[in-house]
């Protein structure tokens, strides 16, 4: 007989069955799980973690819990990203710097809880991403972790961003596939379960996102976000004005302001070889612009767009031809800070529902980088694998998907 079973036994173990749950969710709160008869019983214990996430130029902190409440989350952007035209670097590692400390205690003030009696381990964000973001943040959590005793949990950015949507959605389940964009990835992945990925589609250049950005500061736009500023930008100035719905503006559109498909050659000599780019719009723009002595800013901010997500869904179109999809009919999430375009959602539901039995989408504030995700990935990877990560590590710029458990670091806590 199990041991934790007989331990209950011993005492006086109620017949009545909604007595006896009562007893043993109360007597055993602190077993993950049990068996008593024929029936099993699943609890995990309630606790709290701290976040930290610092793969790019971002400083964020939170602390969350495994019944995915969010007790605090904070955030703050680099703010020169506009008018440097990009990230620089050396000042996100700077930023970095400057605001990692005052965010950690205002996180743990905020939410009225001590890192030493309260927080049950240290999740933070080991990459991939900017090496020296991700050494502050990381270097910071490991001090963290010496100092309270509690285990460190180095977590991967695009796992955080796939399971964000789990922790709003607990009908979400495995396997399933995940189509990560953002400014950093763009990769369509499929999940049998929480540590087996497998890259189906990757991106050959650059991300959607990066792209993205680059199209929109050449068309004038300015922002710490651009892509976002674009989506607002078209729906305020196109949709919003009844341009979107009128087919002879958007054809007479195309035909002024040709954009090529990227890797649209023939497939059938090449069948493996699926994959996205998006460095081919800049350039196509720049030539768009050139040969325009005065362009449709909104048309032409509205085709970028819209070219870019057809790429999305063609290339999604493409693997399922080429029998590259393991299997159809199970959930699509889309995460990462392009997945809260409304537009990308709406098309995705519409153009490749053939493919996927449900589409999933976390909040839209919970799209873009955040500590968040990281914390509810901590959770599942201590809960389900009971991982934790050695001090002996250092954060990793290039961590593909799909080799998840093969970095070093991993250990069993004990």
């Amino acid at each position: 007989m199990n041991k934790k079973v007989a331990d209950i036994k011993k005492k006086n173990y109620p017949n009545n069955k909604k007595t006896r749950k009562m007893y043993v969710r109360r007597t055993l709160q602190k077993y993950a799980s049990f068996s008593i008869k024929s029936c099993t019983y699943n609890f995990l214990r309630r606790y709290n973690v701290l976040a930290i996430e610092t793969s790019c130029d971002d400083t964020c902190v939170s602390i969350v819990n495994t019944e995915g409440e969010i007790l605090v989350d904070l955030k703050k952007s680099l703010k020169t990203v506009e008018e440097d035209g990009g990230i620089i670097p050396t000042k996100a590692h700077i930023h970095h710097q400057v605001e990692i400390g005052d965010l950690a205690r205002k996180a743990l003030e905020d939410a009225n809880v001590s890192l030493s009696k309260d927080i049950e381990f240290i999740a933070c964000t080991r990459g991939p991403g900017m090496p020296g973001s991700l050494g502050i943040g990381y270097d910071f959590a490991k001090g963290l972790s010496v100092a309270s005793g509690k285990p460190l949990i180095g977590v991967h950015h695009m796992l955080g961003h796939l399971l964000m949507p789990t922790m709003f959605d607990s009908s979400i389940t495995f396997p399933n596939y995940s189509m990560l964009c953002s400014g950093g990835h763009t990769v369509l992945v499929y999940s049998e379960n929480l540590y087996t990925h497998n890259i189906i589609v990757d991106t050959l250049d650059i991300a959607i996102g990066d792209s993205l950005d680059k199209c929109g500061r050449e068309l004038g736009l300015k922002s710490n976000m651009i892509g976002k500023e674009m989506e607002k930008y078209i729906n305020d100035e196109f949709i919003a004005k009844g341009r979107v719905d009128d087919a002879q503006e958007i054809n007479q559109l195309t035909k002024k302001y040709p954009i090529t498909e990227p890797l649209k050659y023939n497939l059938k000599q090449h069948p493996k070889f699926v994959s996205f780019s998006f460095s081919g719009y800049l350039s196509n723009l720049k030539k768009i612009i050139q040969d325009n002595d005065k362009v449709d800013k909104p048309g032409l901010c509205y085709l970028i767009q819209e070219h870019h997500f057809k790429h999305l869904i063609n290339k999604i179109n493409d693997a399922r031809k080429y029998k590259m999809l393991p299997r159809e009919n199970v959930p699509l999430i889309l995460s990462g800070g392009v997945g809260s375009n409304l537009r990308l959602r709406a098309k995705l539901e519409h153009e490749v529902s053939s493919i996927f039995s449900s589409f999933h989408f976390p909040p839209v504030r919970m799209c873009t980088d955040n500590a968040v995700m990281i914390g509810w990935a901590g959770i599942k990877l201590y809960d389900t694998l009971k991982l934790k990560t050695n001090y002996n590590t250092s954060p990793i710029r290039k961590w593909p998907l799909d080799e998840l458990l093969t970095v070093d670091g991993w250990a069993k806590v004990e």
